[in-house]
Parts: structure tokens; sequence; C-alpha cells
């Protein structure tokens, strides 16, 4: 157990004497740990653990060691106090109504206004030598009273102030889904097993077991019934490339934490990959800012270290669950202000700077056809005016040409021409064809000025080849209009694409445009994050210039180790093919309506209702590797925790 951890149980545990509900006293907690182990040994192994501590301490925190003069050891006081702790809640129930499957079943909760359970929560099942955690996914109360007239007849005839003489049972009935079973069968339960309270070790193998150690890469937090922070790790292969890739998380803007997700996400990766890099995994990170400043402001810490940070958030009532989950990820090696601390950060602008970026004629057309279209809008795209592009990139791909000597050139072809049609390339092209292209360029020149030079052949584009293992790149695109978004987002995304693929095949060097670009310190894989990727590949038949190359790359991003890190507000409203090459997903707070879509089918219709209720800093998880959905939590990011 880390320091953190065993900080919080004692906390925890002294919030527990202090309200009667555990022994106070020392000896006495001693018997009430050997009743308990009895009952709950797991439990009770927490309990020495904490009491050794505890004893350690000089002042022993407080807490009187020995019962007063004349008092004795109350032992149906401590059967009662052990049996709280000891775990069990219910049975399973096999019925007519609520048949057992291999992967879910239900049970019922014994009649205890202390003992809770909601959707999300974790239970454990025993199944004599073995053992089964699953998640709960349905909680419902009720009662054998047939309908609400009936009720209202028994209640002295609809009189609310009076009490009846006894009370009517409920019956609180929960469906469950499979996360673990040590003896790895499936089938369904035949007997009706007991069903006890989570325990912190116990959700850890669920989820983690299957994963191992050095693949591990911290994805968020879950408790268990007990209040004890569990860490929930992803697959780093699965994340990443190359067994499967790409994230994705939804949710609500300003309540879902999307961005902020995915910034806990990127510092736990890069950590992750610092403790890989002798085996081969190296990772970088991309991550756009689509909107606000929700990215450039990632090195304003108030903190100078983690420790500072921890002890400061800890001292806040408000803030006490960040401090936790902090201190548990820095136990295990996450330190998101050394990491955010490195990142280098580029903004637009035509300057000499070496953190502003801007593109030339050549630098474009050294990306490809496909990223100097994405400048027009779709519907200025047709046959032709493709055709025209495609010619030009032949004809003006030569290292020297600017945007406004392709644009005189073409006027004077224009001029001069006494034809309806100009050969370009060897290909004719109708005037009108190349009028309307001068035409719609000017446009785009002129809104894209802060990021393309008209008059250098080449600019000075973000070098993306200089990336390395463990490195974070932030690129502005909000200034931008919609089309310089497209652009660069698309250019970078082509660029990562050429290098990865070179790299996994084990090129030692490539060429891109004229500059021969040494592979050797590029990282094995390369994560990009962007928030509103569904404005890049939108659903259905909707119209993007970049649609179907940024699903291509997707595609087969994660055999090469370029994943997507994406966010959006609506999945729905995302391509499907995205989707569907996603192997973690992730759903924040968000309304019935949106969780009606096929993509939200994963979800079941207990967690669905759970989802409208997410608070900041909840996601709904599915992961490749972990059997079932689940509801994690994650820290605020540590330079905007007063927002």
């Amino acid at each position: 157990m880390h320091t953190s951890e065993i900080k919080d149980e004692i906390s925890k545990i002294i919030r527990l004497m202090q309200n009667d509900r555990i022994p106070k006293y020392l000896d006495k907690l001693e018997r009430y740990i050997q009743e308990l182990e009895l009952k709950n040994p797991t439990r009770a192994d927490l309990f020495k653990l904490i009491l050794e501590v505890i004893k350690n301490e000089e002042d022993k925190f407080g807490l009187p060691e020995h019962l007063p003069a004349g008092e004795s050891i109350d032992e149906e006081e401590i059967k009662k106090r052990a049996e709280e702790q000891s775990g069990i809640i219910g049975r399973v129930v096999i019925s007519k109504t609520t048949p057992a499957t291999p992967y879910t079943f239900s049970f019922w909760i014994k009649y205890d206004k202390e003992c809770h359970l909601q959707p999300g929560d974790m239970v454990k099942v025993r199944l004599g030598k073995d053992k089964c955690v699953a998640v709960v996914e349905k909680v419902e109360a009720v009662s054998d009273i047939p309908d609400p007239i009936t009720a209202y007849y028994s209640w002295s005839y609809g009189e609310p102030t009076q009490e009846m003489p006894t009370a009517k049972p409920i019956i609180r009935k929960c469906d469950a889904r499979v996360v673990f079973r040590s003896d790895q069968k499936h089938v369904p339960f035949i007997e009706p097993y007991e069903v006890y309270l989570s325990e912190a070790d116990e959700i850890e193998e669920a989820l983690n077991s299957q994963i191992e150690e050095k693949h591990r890469v911290l994805i968020g937090f879950t408790r268990d019934a007990f209040g004890t922070m569990v860490p929930v790790f992803g697959d780093f292969r699965y994340l990443f490339g190359y067994r499967a890739g790409h994230v994705n998380i939804s949710g609500k803007s300003g309540v879902a934490g999307k961005t902020s997700y995915a910034l806990f996400l990127i510092a736990s990766a890069l950590s992750t990959a610092k403790k890989l890099g002798s085996e081969g995994y190296s990772l970088a990170c991309i991550a756009f800012n689509v909107k606000e400043r929700d990215l450039l402001t990632v090195k304003d810490f108030p903190y100078g270290d983690m420790k500072e940070a921890i002890e400061l958030l800890s001292k806040e009532s408000e803030l006490e669950l960040d401090a936790r989950m902090w201190g548990k990820a820095y136990d295990l090696g996450i330190d998101p202000i050394e990491i955010f601390s490195n990142a280098e950060i580029f903004q637009p602008g035509v300057s000499a700077e070496p953190t502003k970026y801007h593109f030339g004629l050549q630098d474009i057309l050294n990306a490809g056809v496909d990223v100097f279209m994405c400048m027009f809008n779709p519907e200025d795209i047709d046959d032709k005016m493709e055709s025209l592009i495609y010619s030009i990139e032949v004809v003006y791909r030569d290292g020297k040409t600017t945007f406004d000597q392709l644009i005189n050139d073409l006027t004077i072809q224009i001029n001069r021409s006494q034809r309806q049609h100009i050969s370009i390339g060897g290909v004719p092209h109708h005037v009108s064809t190349i009028g309307k292209f001068l035409n719609r360029l000017n446009k785009i020149l002129r809104s894209l000025s802060n990021c393309i030079t008209r008059s250098q052949p080449k600019g000075h584009p973000i070098e993306i080849e200089k990336l390395e293992d463990g490195d974070l790149y932030i690129i502005d695109i909000k200034p931008l209009a919609d089309n310089g978004k497209r652009m660069v987002f698309l250019y970078i995304m082509k660029r990562l694409d050429e290098m990865l693929e070179a790299k996994k095949e084990g090129v030692p060097s490539i060429r891109i445009g004229s500059t021969e670009v040494d592979l050797e310190l590029f990282p094995s894989r390369v994560a990009v994050f962007v928030d509103e990727l569904n404005k890049f590949a939108p659903s259905g038949r909707s119209k993007s210039p970049i649609k179907s190359s940024i699903i291509d790359i997707v595609a087969r991003g994660r055999s090469i180790g370029l994943t997507l890190i994406g966010a959006e507000q609506l999945a729905s409203q995302l391509d499907e093919e995205i989707l569907v090459n996603t192997s973690t997903y992730l759903v924040g707070k968000q309304e019935n309506v949106e969780l009606t879509n096929k993509f939200y089918k994963w979800i079941s219709e207990g967690l669905k209702d759970r989802v409208f209720y997410l608070q900041p800093g909840e996601l709904v998880l599915s992961h490749e590797r972990h059997a079932a959905p689940i509801v994690i939590r994650f820290p605020r990011p540590l330079h905007r925790v007063e927002e």
C-alpha cells in the first residue's frame, strides 16, 4: 500500500472511530480485528496495517491506547461492528424474471438503511475457493404492494400524517455484469451465492490482472465500498498501438471535463512511456488547442512541484479527493508538472520566432494535394477543380514557386489565351475553372494571412520531425479560420503517418520535401489529441474536405503507432468508421436524447441513467482489456484547480 493510501485509510478509520462505527480504543480495536478476521480476512489485514502505523506514531494520532479503568470489552458490540465491516450485503437470486447468464446476474440486498449501492459500484461474489467481481448496472426498490391505489388505501385511506404500526418490507434488487472471475469460466451462477461489498485489492485484481505490469497506463480511479481509492489501468499496447488504438471522449461541454481528462491521460501515458523506453515503447504527444485557451496555460502551475501541490490540495476540503488521486498517481511515477513544464507551444504567425508557424506553397504541396484542397470549401471542389489542383501540383511543386507567383502565372495565362482551355501539366482546363480557382485562392490567402506566406516558397512549418520520446507539442489553431484548422491538422497527421510508417518498417531516414530526416530518435508512437473531432470527420453524408483522409489514417494508425485522442460533445456527430476503430471510449455527463443513439449501446440502460447525473471528474469507461464498462474518476488538472 502506498503512503498516500495509508494516510487516507488512517483518516477514514479515525472518522469511523469518532462516529463510534468501530472501537476508538486501540486495545479494543485489536479485539475487533480478531473478530473481523473470521468474517473478512482481507479487510482485517488492512486494519492490522493501519493499527501498526498508528502505534508507530508518537502521539498515536491522538487515539487512547486502553479502555478507561472499570470498563470491559463488550463482545456483542464487537461482533456487531465486525459484521458491519464484513461486507456481506445479499445473495444472488435466480428466478423466472431474473435468469442468470454467463455474464450477468441479479441479487437482493439486505434490509439495512446503512447499506447502499448505486449503478457503477462494484460487488464481489464468493464462489467457494474462487470469486467473481461485478459492476452494478441497475438498482431497484420494490415491495409486494401491487399498485399505487392499494398503497393509498392501505395508508389510512390516503392520510399521509399517519404512521403505520408495521413497516412494509422493501426489497432492493440489483442487476450486475461480470467484470472478472478467478476461475475464468463462462457459465451462469446456479446457486444463491453470497454477495459482498467490494474491496480495493479485489477490484484492482479484477480490472488490472489481465494487463502486464510493465504495460499498465493509469487511466483513472474507482473506489471500493469502503472509500479506498483504486487505480484503474489501461494497456499501453491497446491504447497507443500496435494491438489496438485510439481513445474517444464525449460529453457536454463545460461539465464532462473532456480536455481535463485528455491532459490527465497524456501525463500518465508519457510517464509510462519513460519506463518502457528500453523496450522500444517510446511515445510523444501532440495536442491541438481548438477553442479558448484550454491548452495554452498548461505550464502555469501555482505549485513548485508535486509534493507541494498534493500538500496544498489536501488542506482544501473540496480538493481533498483530487489530492488523494494525485498522491496515488505521483506514487505511481506520474508527474504532470514535470511533463507539462517541458511542453513546447506553437502558435500561428508569419515571423521568424521559433514558436511561430506558417506555411508556403511548397510546404503545402509537399504534404500532398489533399492538404492543399482542404483549404477550399467542400462545395467548391468538384471534379474540374480537383483535376486542376492535381495539375498545379505537378507543375508548381518545384521548391521555388510562391503563392503570389502561382496566381500571377495563372492570371497571365488566362489573359494571353485565345482559347477556352489552357494546358497545365499536359491536361487541358477551362479558363472559367482556373478563374474560379484564382478567386477562391485569393479569398483563402486573405483569411489565412496569419499562417500562410504569399511571398516565400517555404514558410516555417512545425518541425514534427524533431519530435522525440516524451515530448509534448501543443499546437494552437484557435486563431485560424476553419479551413486553416483543417489544413494544419491534416498536414501534421500526414507527416506523422509518413514518419511512423517508415519507423515501423525500420527505415533509418525519410525524405520530406527536399530534406532528409533521420528517424533514429523519432518516437515509435505518437498520440494526437484534438477536441471537436466531429468537425474534421462528421457523421453520415456531412461534407468535410479531410474526412476521407482522417478515416484512412485512423483505420491504419494503430498498426503504425499513430493514435487519436479525440473529443467531441456528441459522439453521434462523429463518423462511424472512426468510432469502430476506437479501442477506448469515455462518456461524461450527457443528455438522454443523445444516449439513445446506437453508439451508446455498449452502456447498459441502468448505467445510461447514471450518465445523466455524472459529476465533473466522473466518466463511464469502456476499454478493450476490461470485460465491462465502469465508472471512473480523474483529478482536476493542476493548472486549473480553482476553476
